[in-house]
C-alpha cells in the first residue's frame, strides 16, 4: 500500500507519507508531488489520519459600511481611485434565483443583500483521528450573527445556512478558496430635508 523512501534525517527506509509531515525537504517537490494525492487518499481510507480544515482570519482594514451609506461611499471611492479594485467589488452580494453574485451599488434591488464582515483563508491538514473537530479556527472565531459564504476556486459563491452547518459538513470546504462571514442587509433610500 505505501511506498517507501530513504529518510536522510533518520537514516532509515520510511513510508513516503512521513515526508509530508517532516519539516526537511530531502527530495524535490516534483518527485514527491506525483505521489502526494494517492498517498493522502490511502491515509484517509486507512483511518490513520483524517482531514481537518484550518480557517485563518485574514487581517483586513476594511471599515464597516453602514446600511444607509454603502452606495455613496462606493461611488466616492470610484471617483477617487478611478477604478474599483477586486477586493472592493466582492463586499456586497446579491442572492438571486438561489445563486450569489457580487452586487454593484449602482444597481437597485428589493432583495436581501449580504455585506462582508470578515474573511478567512483555508488550509487542509491531516490530523490523528482523535482530533475532535473537522473545522478549526485560527485566531478570532466568526461572529454568530454572520452567515458563511464559500468562495470556490472557480469563482462561484455558495451561501451556507450557518457556521454550525459548515462545521457539521466540512466537505463544503473541499473546493473552497476562502470563506466570507457576511451579514444580511437591505438597500434603502434616505431622503434628507434641504
Amino acid at each position: 500500500m505505501s511506498q517507501y523512501v530513504w529518510c536522510k534525517k533518520e537514516e532509515a527506509r520510511l513510508p513516503i507519507y512521513r515526508c509530508f509531515f517532516c519539516g526537511k525537504t530531502c527530495y524535490p517537490d516534483k518527485e514527491i508531488s506525483a505521489e502526494k494525492d494517492r498517498v493522502i487518499t490511502d491515509l484517509l481510507e486507512s483511518g490513520r489520519f483524517k482531514e481537518c480544515y484550518v480557517m485563518k482570519r485574514k487581517s483586513t482594514k476594511k471599515e464597516a459600511i453602514s446600511v444607509l451609506d454603502f452606495g455613496t461611499q462606493e461611488r466616492e471611492r470610484k471617483k477617487e481611485k478611478g477604478k474599483e479594485s477586486q477586493s472592493e467589488e466582492g463586499r456586497i452580494f446579491l442572492l438571486e434565483n438561489g445563486d450569489l453574485k457580487p452586487f454593484s451599488p449602482d444597481d437597485f434591488t428589493t432583495s436581501t443583500l449580504y455585506h462582508e464582515e470578515e474573511s478567512y483563508s483555508i488550509e487542509r491538514k491531516l490530523v490523528r483521528p482523535g482530533a475532535s473537530k473537522n473545522v478549526v479556527f485560527s485566531g478570532k472565531r466568526p461572529s454568530k450573527s454572520t452567515t458563511p459564504i464559500i468562495v470556490t476556486r472557480d469563482g462561484r459563491y455558495i451561501l451556507v445556512e450557518s457556521w454550525q452547518e459548515l462545521d457539521a459538513n466540512p466537505q463544503h470546504l473541499l473546493d473552497a478558496r476562502e470563506v466570507i462571514g457576511a451579514s444580511a442587509v437591505k438597500q434603502v433610500f434616505v431622503l434628507t430635508r434641504k
